[in-house]
Formats: structure tokens, C-alpha cells, sequence
């Protein structure tokens, strides 16, 4: 699948009374033009709720995932969102665009990333984990971010915080690949038994 096939398909897939909307596009070499294109299908898709886009491994870089959520972000009734990023390197300008479209969302309640292989240093992932710690109204949250070599103090330990400020019903999380340090672990494992939401908690590192 090229760039022009994305392009092809945001302008002809009809979309507007779609309230779920799942999109499987991993392991095709659009890069950034593809990625942009595919983020013109959004403005259309007014009414749906549950958006599942699977995005990995399809050359991107910083400039796609920007490209994208300037149009992600305008699905301002969108409850759920399954987004999968993995196997393409991001850093702090991907993860400030997602940013940006996720607290434009003002439905979202329910939020699962997978940025496994991403090779997100410690400055993304804890400004990504400040994106998820204003995230106030968000019931489930679900990350994968396995294998990007992050540290617990400067990475991960953020991540701790923002879910403490949470009120979710459901949290999965899952580090594995990660130096991830004997007291990170405790506190993860101290989060996960603190838990309260009624669906319950699963963390693997």
C-alpha cells in the first residue's frame, strides 16, 4: 500500500454514519505522506465513537504522526480510541502532536497505545505520561511500550504518578524490554494493589 492507496482510501471510504471505524494498515510503507493521508479520513467520520487504527511499522516518523493528529484531533465525540504505533521510531515531537489530539477529544473515555519498539527515549515517554495524568475524565487506560530501553526514574516513574491521579476502572499496562529498576517495579507493583477500579489492573514488566 502506497501513500497515494491512503490517499485513495480517506477520499473514497464512505465514513459518515460509521460509529466504528477500524482501520488495519501496519506493515505498509506509506511513511509520513501515507500517515497524513490517512488523517483526512477523520474530519468525515463526525459520528464515530470508536476509532481502532492500527499503524505500525509503516515507515513513519515524527512529521506523520503530526501530520495525523492535526486531523485526529478534530474527533471531538470520539469515546474510544485503539491506537498502534508500534516498530517505527518516534520522540518528543510525535508525542506532543498526540498529546494535543487526545485533550482535544473531549468524549474520550476509553484509551489504548501500543508504542512497543518505538524507540521513545525517557523525555517522550514522560511527557507522555503527563499527557495521560491530565486526562482526567478517561475510565480505561491500556499501554504497551515494550522494548524502547527505558529508565525508571527519568521514564517510567512518571508513568506511576499519572495513573495515581486517575479514576480508572481499568488499567493495563505492559513495560517488558525496559531497565526498569527493583524499586520502579515496587511502586508498580504498590499501583497495581492500591488499585481500586472495579475492572481491574494487570501490569507486566
Amino acid at each position: 500500500m502506497t501513500a497515494d492507496s491512503c490517499e485513495a482510501l480517506s477520499a473514497g471510504l464512505p465514513c459518515s454514519d460509521l460509529k466504528y471505524l477500524k482501520l488495519v494498515l501496519d506493515r505498509n510503507n506509506f511513511g509520513d505522506d501515507g500517515m497524513v493521508a490517512v488523517g483526512k479520513l477523520m474530519p468525515r467520520a463526525t459520528k464515530v465513537e470508536m476509532l481502532d487504527l492500527r499503524l505500525g511499522n509503516v515507515g513513519k516518523t515524527d512529521a506523520g504522526v503530526e501530520g495525523l493528529c492535526l486531523d485526529l484531533g478534530k474527533m471531538s465525540g470520539l469515546r474510544e480510541l485503539r491506537l498502534y504505533m508500534q516498530d517505527d521510531k518516534i520522540s518528543l515531537k510525535a508525542v506532543e502532536a498526540l498529546g494535543g489530539a487526545f485533550m482535544s477529544m473531549k468524549a474520550l473515555r476509553l484509551l489504548r497505545i501500543n508504542l512497543d519498539r518505538t524507540h521513545m527515549d525517557d523525555e517522550a515517554f514522560a511527557a507522555l505520561c503527563a499527557i495521560f495524568g491530565k486526562l482526567q475524565d478517561i475510565t480505561l487506560l491500556a499501554l504497551w511500550a515494550r522494548n524502547n530501553g527505558l529508565s525508571s526514574k527519568a521514564g517510567v516513574d512518571p508513568l506511576v504518578e499519572a495513573c495515581q491521579n486517575l479514576k480508572l476502572s481499568s488499567l493495563k499496562i505492559e513495560l517488558p524490554g525496559n531497565k526498569i529498576s527493583r524499586e520502579t517495579k515496587d511502586k508498580l507493583e504498590q499501583l497495581k494493589s492500591d488499585f481500586q477500579g472495579k475492572e481491574g489492573c494487570v501490569i507486566k514488566v
